[in-house]
């Protein structure tokens, strides 16, 4: 198998895992959060990926991601995975990048978030979190319970980022994936 076979095949795979999690995700999706909300996160999403950094291994990172967690904690794992991936989409776009990139850059972000989406759920997560809701009296334990499974959240989103990118960039470029991990993660 050459690299580029290797390349497409791991793409595809990330791109199937996205439309899994997404359908599992819609199964549970909390109600549309209206044109106004959904349209505010994917713009502000949108110029946030435009404004992109330079990473170390042939990669790029942007600063999207904090609309990305966000939308997983106001939304949930499926209205945050259209805010990601569509925001995504049109910065790939705008950027002119290749089919395959794309089709990964859009695929891992959605696997990024919906993934954090459902570990936060999985937990014991309230969406939106309760801290969040009109009228509600916090006890100090549930703050502390609420604000340690957004760490887990913001954790996971970054795991499964890092380590979906470091991948294809180690396949692409034929180099050890804790190489390119190593790179990357220092930025």
């Amino acid at each position: 198998m050459t690299r580029e076979q290797r390349t497409h095949a791991f793409v595809g795979s990330v791109t199937a895992s996205a439309v899994a999690l997404a359908l599992i995700a819609r199964v549970t999706s909390l109600p549309f959060p209206g044109w106004w909300a959904f349209g505010s996160f994917l713009l502000i999403a949108f110029v946030l990926e435009t404004l992109n950094t330079q990473l170390r291994v042939e990669a790029k990172g942007s600063t999207s991601f904090i609309m990305h967690i966000a939308a997983g904690l106001l939304f949930g794992g499926f209205w945050s995975g259209l805010v990601a991936g569509l925001s995504t989409l049109l910065g790939e776009l705008a950027r002119g990048n290749q089919p395959i990139k794309m089709i990964f850059n859009v695929s891992q972000r959605i696997v990024a978030v919906v993934a954090a989406a459902l570990v936060y759920t999985t937990l014991g997560g309230q969406l939106p979190p309760s801290y969040l809701s009109p009228g509600v009296t916090l006890s100090s334990e549930i703050l502390q319970r609420d604000l340690g499974l957004f760490f887990l959240f913001a954790v996971a989103y970054f795991l499964v980022n890092s380590v979906l990118v470091s991948l294809v960039v180690s396949i692409s470029s034929e180099r050890a994936f804790r190489e390119v991990w190593s790179l990357n993660t220092r930025g």
